[in-house]
């Protein structure tokens, strides 16, 4: 694999405030209260000078990108424009920290830093599956860099930038790709790779950036809890399970000792669901990422670009009724289901979907089973199951147990496991007593979510 973790697809709702974040029109206009914009539409337009800058101190091959655009976005060199601007005016302050920042790259010099290990960009099409590359100083886009956002880009060519000092990668402990030999993954933060400055730079936007928009340091944010959680060999962050559930417009976040509340929008049609970073909202079509760390007081919609549900963006969408991102012991699977009750794996070695497995009355997945149970199961229409074993995609049923007609979800809480009724009450599966920090509240949804210590809730 040249370069980076090419094939490692780059892959908001706030306690707090529950920031739900699909960046949209809320990601406002260029400058706003002196804040560097987020979106590429809300760019101004590149000065002369900082065009011919950005071409001198990188090399860009401006004929590859599409010619000396400056100002419609849709072009791939104001894209790039827009990411340099960003790495230029980006400024921090404070001492806030956090076991990512090591000061691997000083937090006042990126843009110098950068164009130090920037011998020259280009933009290719000789690797599709690919984000970008770097040979020998020399960067590649690819095709997927433009799928990107501003965030994501600036990411992208940080990373890439750390490879010009001699660092690379290994293959992955854990993860999506911890079954494969493909080099992916660092040994640990400490080691200073590549992604170590990636997520430096995330959390120092996050706890240190002065100038940066809401949107942007949630995007960074969950980022880094998108690809740290598995891109270090050595785990380096600590983490704990919580049970999130939603009640008309409260959030509630609980632990085995303690319980955070927030006010959250409730789109229609959207099924919660957990991810890698935390949780999202599905809809078959759209997936909306829940910033359970955020606390800026605004609404803003972020599109889940950072766990695999971000797939569903891909050219090779499956349309899903249902999807499952969730571990087995080291491994990561994302699992579809559709309408007509096909059941797909994603293979990420491949960068594709499997093919599809028919079942039967297939409705919907679940990752607890009615005996307690956790794996991945298939629900049938008839309230039967069968277990689900994504790498040989066969679905054997579960011998006893149906589904419960009066329950719609099942989640653990430490080693104890609670039942949603269809009645919006969350009791005990053994006990059937309420579940005390919900008591008197109608839920109408209800998972299990990671969270991390890298950043406070």
């Amino acid at each position: 694999m040249p370069g980076c973790n090419t094939t490692l697809l780059r892959t908001c709702v706030v306690i707090g405030v529950l920031f739900v974040s699909c960046i949209s029109a809320h990601a406002k206009e260029t400058g706003k209260n002196g804040l560097l914009p987020v979106m590429d539409k809300d760019f101004a337009c590149t000065s002369p000078e900082a065009a011919q800058r950005y071409q001198r101190d990188y090399s860009i091959n401006v004929r590859s990108f599409g010619g000396d655009e400056r100002c419609n976005s849709d072009i791939d060199t104001k894209k790039l424009y827009n990411d340099l601007q960003i790495v230029e005016e980006g400024r921090f302050g404070g001492s806030d920290t956090n076991v990512f920042i090591q000061n691997f790259v000083d937090r006042d010099r990126y843009y110098n830093w950068l164009s130090s290990m920037t011998y020259g960009v280009r933009r290719g099409h000789d690797v599709p599956w690919a984000t970008a590359y770097n040979s020998g100083g020399y960067f590649t886009m690819q095709d997927g860099w433009t799928k990107l956002s501003t965030l994501g880009r600036v990411g992208t060519i940080i990373h890439e930038a750390r490879h010009t000092e001699g660092y690379g990668h290994r293959a992955c402990n854990y993860g999506p790709y911890s079954d494969t030999n493909l080099p992916g993954c660092d040994r640990s933060v400490q080691e200073g790779g590549s992604h170590g400055v990636e997520m430096e730079y995330y959390s120092r936007v996050v706890l240190q950036g002065v100038n940066f928009h809401p949107a942007y340091k949630a995007m960074a944010r969950l980022m880094a809890l998108g690809r740290a959680n598995f891109v270090f060999n050595q785990k380096a962050m600590g983490t704990q399970d919580r049970l999130l559930a939603l009640a008309g417009q409260q959030a509630h976040l609980i632990s085995e000792t303690d319980s955070l509340q927030a006010e959250i929008p409730s789109p229609v049609g959207f099924v919660l669901k957990r991810t890698s970073f935390g949780a999202s909202l599905f809809s078959g079509q759209e997936a909306i990422a829940l910033d359970l760390y955020a606390h800026e007081d605004e609404e803003m919609p972020l599109s889940d670009d950072f766990s695999y549900f971000k797939i569903i963006h891909m050219e090779q969408h499956i349309p899903a009724i249902d999807m499952e991102e969730f571990d087995i012991r080291d491994k990561r699977y994302l699992v579809s289901l559709d309408d007509q009750g096909n059941v797909r794996s994603f293979v990420f070695r491949n960068a594709q979907w499997s093919r599809p497995l028919s079942i039967q009355g297939a409705v919907r997945l679940t990752t607890v089973a009615p005996n307690g149970v956790q794996g991945l199961f298939v629900v049938k229409q008839d309230g039967r199951l069968c277990r689900l074993d994504p790498d040989r995609m066969s679905c054997p049923d579960v011998a006893k147990g149906l589904w419960p007609q009066d329950v719609k979800a099942m989640t653990y809480l430490g080693q104890e496991l609670y039942h949603l009724k269809t009645d919006g009450q969350v009791i005990h599966s053994v006990t059937g007593q309420g579940f005390a920090p919900l008591q008197g509240q109608i839920v109408e949804q209800m998972t299990s979510v990671p969270t991390y210590d890298s950043f406070q809730l």
